[in-house]
């Protein structure tokens, strides 16, 4: 099973970021963006776990003690060929994330270990028009301000070929 922890948004929610992707496809930007059920905050991908060890991923997930989180969108940034929303880091989301990661690790569950940094995928593999890259990642984004009440422990699946996020657990933050 192909794993990953993340914080969700509602439908709302999701319809608002979507609006940023929309910006950049009419700014010329292509590549392979993300389905917007797909839309989220990575906290720790744990990538291929065996299935036996299901119950103690949720198990960790259960002993994360944090508040809920305050997300606000930052500017549009790019990882290499990745286009993304940065989220604007405060130390209650660093503390999440690391609070996730602590307890994955006390019960021996392996995660990719590189920094937190906050972010929502919007696409891979993108092009931008020529000069348009710094005019796009000038640009505001339109405001999101939301309460994270949860963390998510998701399946990452093919279907038909296309990439379904499944909910397998969610935890309450309070």
């Amino acid at each position: 099973m192909r794993l990953f922890v993340a914080l969700d948004f509602s439908p709302n929610e999701k319809s608002m970021i979507l609006k940023n992707a929309e910006i950049c496809k009419k700014s010329g930007v292509v590549g392979n963006y993300s389905r917007v059920e797909n839309l989220h905050i990575t906290l720790a991908f744990l990538g291929e776990v065996e299935k036996s060890k299901l119950g103690i991923v949720k198990n960790a997930l259960n002993s994360v003690v944090n508040s809920p989180v305050e997300i606000q969108l930052g500017n549009f940034e790019c990882f290499g060929d990745i286009l993304v929303i940065r989220v604007e880091n405060s130390d209650n989301l660093i503390s999440l994330a690391d609070g996730v990661r602590n307890e994955l690790k006390k019960n021996g569950i392996a995660f990719d270990s590189k920094p937190f940094r906050a972010h929502i995928t919007l696409a891979r593999e993108v092009k931008f028009p020529n000069g348009k890259k710094n005019d796009l990642l000038s640009q505001k984004v339109s405001p999101l301000r939301s309460v994270k009440n949860e963390i998510v422990l998701f399946e990452s699946t093919r279907i038909d070929g296309k990439l379904i996020y499944r909910k397998l657990h969610a935890k309450k933050l309070n």
